[in-house]
């Protein structure tokens, strides 16, 4: 529900409410400002690109950050060793993703990816896009996670759940999906690793409530965050361009 007078075709900056109710009438109230801007355009955006190199150059600190990356099956064949000379310490690899119910498919490229990733000398971690409707399909999920592992790794395993545009279709409320991301890093940390949990700025301010308070990977695009809330990790970008991989790629500051 939004609350508030706006016109998309009027230039001009409007205040508004956002409200949000799930399945068990839990409710949430955002404000948010829509700004409504003279056309943009859209092909000159599109093929913008960020050096990995100016990234590392800005936000590098030998004290406190790392930059890094996360890849899976749409980076194509990555060549880790320039990845590695690029800068780059650290890659967090897809290990799978869920498109329907039940157990994961691998992502096609783990198995190189982690391979050649550790042999480059870059510290990895893992996470799985999951679609998990209740606490059941959660702990199969982590499971499935550990029991794919051939490698030791360095960084956490992430509950990855970002189908936001297909919400009513799962018929669970904002507690339930609570509810699965913490027994699924629970089961993670149960088995001797460490999980995380994954998602972007307004869902964690909006949804997640991470009451535990376990390590959050944060997706915010952008050149300075202003999330208030504890992260351990944050993407600060999709549209970098790095030695070793043909295409864009996201861009991870890993906080020591």
């Amino acid at each position: 529900i939004i609350d508030g007078d706006y016109d998309l075709d009027k230039v001009g900056v409007y205040n508004l409410t956002y409200t949000i109710i799930d399945n068990s009438n839990n409710k949430k109230e955002v404000n948010v400002t829509l700004n409504v801007v003279d056309k943009i355009n859209n092909t000159s955006y599109q093929t913008k690109t960020i050096p990995f190199s100016d990234i590392l150059n800005y936000y590098k600190d030998d004290n406190s950050v790392e930059v890094g990356l996360d890849v899976s099956e749409w980076q194509g064949n990555i060549d880790f060793n320039k990845v590695k000379e690029s800068g780059a310490t650290f890659v967090m690899i897809r290990i799978g993703v869920q498109n329907k119910d039940g157990l994961p498919n691998m992502d096609r490229n783990y198995n190189y990816n982690i391979k050649a990733a550790k042999e480059a000398g870059l510290k990895v971690g893992v996470y799985l896009y999951t679609i998990a409707e209740d606490e059941k399909e959660a702990i199969e999920q982590a499971n499935w996670v550990i029991d794919n592992l051939d490698y030791e790794l360095d960084l956490p395993i992430v509950f990855d759940w970002e189908n936001w545009t297909y919400w009513n279709y799962y018929k669970i409320s904002f507690h339930k999906i609570n509810e699965i991301a913490n027994t699924f890093i629970e089961t993670i940390n149960e088995n001797g690793y460490t999980g995380m949990l994954y998602s972007s700025k307004f869902y964690l301010e909006t949804i997640w409530q991470n009451k535990k308070e376990y390590p959050v990977w944060l997706a915010h695009y952008i050149d300075e965050t202003d999330y208030k809330g504890k992260y351990d990790m944050w993407q600060l970008c999709n549209n970098a361009r790095i030695d070793g991989i043909n295409g864009n790629v996201d861009v991870d500051i890993l906080y020591k």
